[in-house]
């Protein structure tokens, strides 16, 4: 029973290689497959990416929530702000596109021209801003 679950853990291990390779490959659209935490250690969850969803389908995404936002609430934060795309949604996640985090996302949005990012001391978060 050892051999298997080591057999196990290493096929674990070399699908986490994968998707880490696919990822570094500058987050291209047609990764064969997404990764993501299973039920128990060295057992991932495999998955096809979901058709249609790009990296700009996200910007837009983003860009779209943020002028909403503005016009209902006025200046937006960053913070609360990737719980308002979920709200559009559901199935977002930065980390599809190979993104750390959601400050790193839209650091990434702000550098292609999509949204403007500026730290406010006052309110010690970022605004966000569509350009």
């Amino acid at each position: 029973m050892r051999r298997v679950v080591i057999g196990l853990v290493a096929i674990g291990s070399l699908v986490s290689l994968l998707v880490g390779l696919a990822a570094a490959q500058a987050q291209k659209p047609d990764a064969t497959i997404e990764l993501s935490e299973g039920p128990g250690r060295g057992d991932p969850v495999v998955q096809f990416p979901s058709k249609g969803t790009s990296e700009q389908a996200a910007f837009d995404l983003l860009a779209d929530v943020v002028q909403k936002l503005a016009s209902k609430n006025g200046p937006v934060v960053l913070s609360g702000l990737k719980n308002q795309l979920r709200k559009e949604d559901a199935t977002f996640s930065e980390k599809k596109f190979g993104y750390g985090g959601f400050l790193q996302f839209c650091k990434a949005a702000a550098t292609k021209g999509v949204i403007d990012l500026t730290w406010d001391e006052g309110v010690g978060d970022y605004r966000v801003s569509v350009k």
